[in-house]
């Protein structure tokens, strides 16, 4: 803090010459030292008030007494802090959000502020990280940080973003490794599609044509989630399926049997549910 007083006059130096006369501050906190009009003086805490006495000292004529004591809150600057974010793994929808203060030994904080998107402001610890749930792959998230000293006194807002993980999309084929399997019917979600004996057709298709996979074509079906539905006509239960995706060679946006591909454990790789 600095420490602005008025130097005796000669009337008031009761006889002592000017350079017979110097200058000492005393402070609430125990500090003490020399001191000139202007000067600066550290060693106080930030936010806590404190009082300053001056006492004029001369080297032939007894001290003054001490000046009215001057109270100040001494502060500094809250620097600016940081803020970066790391982007979501393969199918995850969640991003993470860091974010860092200057240290309390070169500034002024007192507290600490981030904001998630578009909600409200909140305190928070100096430094921390947040992980952020989205609704969507892809999604963008974002932080923005603040410091304040000890007058609250704000910083710049730091801002920074992260995406949500991208979908998995894995490319598989109808299987071959059981010489009798032949075809898969794909089926519409919670559909009774295939008709067994004695129709033995897909939707009335009963061909190597849409909605059926046929072995030995060896199409590209591209799929990145799964569901659990019954088949509706074997008993089984419940069958997990791929949702065939954009880029197969045909069926987009139906679902075949995961058991009938080259990926029969869709969770086992990660991949979502639909």
């Amino acid at each position: 803090m600095t420490v602005d007083f008025r130097k005796l006059t000669a009337a008031e130096r009761n006889g002592s010459a000017e350079n017979e006369v110097s200058y000492t501050y005393n402070a609430s906190n125990g500090a003490r030292g020399p001191i000139s009009p202007g000067q600066t003086v550290g060693g106080f805490s930030n936010g806590a008030a404190v009082s300053i006495t001056v006492v004029a000292n001369s080297t032939v004529a007894p001290s003054s007494d001490g000046s009215a004591p001057a109270t100040a809150t001494p502060y500094g600057s809250p620097g600016t802090p940081s803020a970066s974010g790391q982007d979501g793994g393969m199918n995850q929808k969640s991003a993470t959000l860091n974010w860092s203060s200057p240290s309390t030994s070169t500034n002024d904080v007192a507290q600490t502020k981030i904001k998630i998107n578009n909600g409200g402001w909140e305190s928070v610890a100096p430094s921390g990280s947040r992980t952020v749930n989205t609704a969507n792959f892809g999604d963008t998230v974002t932080i923005a940080v603040q410091t304040f000293n000890s007058l609250g006194t704000g910083s710049a807002v730091v801002t920074a973003s992260a995406n949500a993980g991208k979908q998995g999309l894995w490319e598989t084929r109808i299987k071959t490794s059981d010489p009798n399997f032949v075809r898969s019917c794909t089926f519409t979600l919670g559909g009774s599609n295939y008709r067994p004996n004695p129709y033995f057709d897909c939707d009335g298709v009963n061909a190597d044509s849409p909605p059926w996979f046929y072995k030995t074509d060896q199409d590209r079906i591209m799929v990145a989630c799964y569901i659990d539905q019954s088949d509706n006509w074997s008993g089984n239960g419940i069958v997990r399926w791929w949702r065939v995706e954009s880029g197969s060679a045909r069926n987009v946006g139906r679902y075949v049997i995961a058991g009938h591909t080259t990926l029969a454990d869709p969770a086992g790789l990660g991949a979502p549910h639909c």
